[in-house]
């Protein structure tokens, strides 16, 4: 599903689509605040999953944390913006040792993590640097910086998913 606009916007959900779990692809162009926030069914704005200042691309997901489904999506923008709802399925494949890229992603681990598993993390950017991982049994913040960092983290075991916030280029290597 796509969508386009200039300004502020709410997105409605379709019902079948509310308790999905989705990737959510932006692109926006403006100069002021870009803020994205799901909406749950009776209308109560959730945290916000992106809230950046001026051009912002990339790749995010929601309705992972605590069950909440959500209606909807509240876009504050200054400028033009698009997004794209793809199935979580549809995820970057991490599937060799390396991954790297650019900004906001998601990435699917193929196979997912077994067992002792470390990843070799590198950040060069200004901003916020955080990784979460994804496993049956919920998330798990694996790092939470500011800035350039490099270090290594452990994986849990059985991560299917892992998310980057990240202002600059990024690289993981797991070991």
């Amino acid at each position: 599903m796509s969508y386009r606009g200039v300004g502020a916007k709410v997105i409605r959900l379709k019902a079948a689509d509310k308790d999905a779990i989705w990737l959510a692809s932006f692109i926006h162009s403006g100069s002021s605040n870009f803020i994205v926030s799901p909406i749950d069914p009776q209308g109560a704005e959730q945290a916000s999953i992106i809230n950046e200042i001026g051009n912002y691309k990339g790749t995010t997901i929601f309705n992972v944390d605590n069950g909440t489904e959500a209606g909807g999506l509240k876009i504050e923008a200054d400028g033009t913006w698009s997004l794209r709802l793809k199935p979580l399925s549809m995820a970057r494949a991490w599937a060799g040792p390396k991954a790297s890229g650019r900004g906001d992603d998601v990435l699917k681990l193929d196979p997912q993590s077994s067992g002792l598993t470390t990843v070799q993390a590198r950040h060069s950017g200004s901003s916020n640097f955080i990784v979460d991982s994804y496993a049956e049994n919920g998330g798990e913040g694996l790092i939470n910086e500011i800035g350039s960092w490099k270090g290594e983290v452990l994986l849990p075991d059985g991560t299917k998913l892992v998310t980057i916030k990240a202002d600059g280029t990024w690289s993981f290597v797991r070991s």
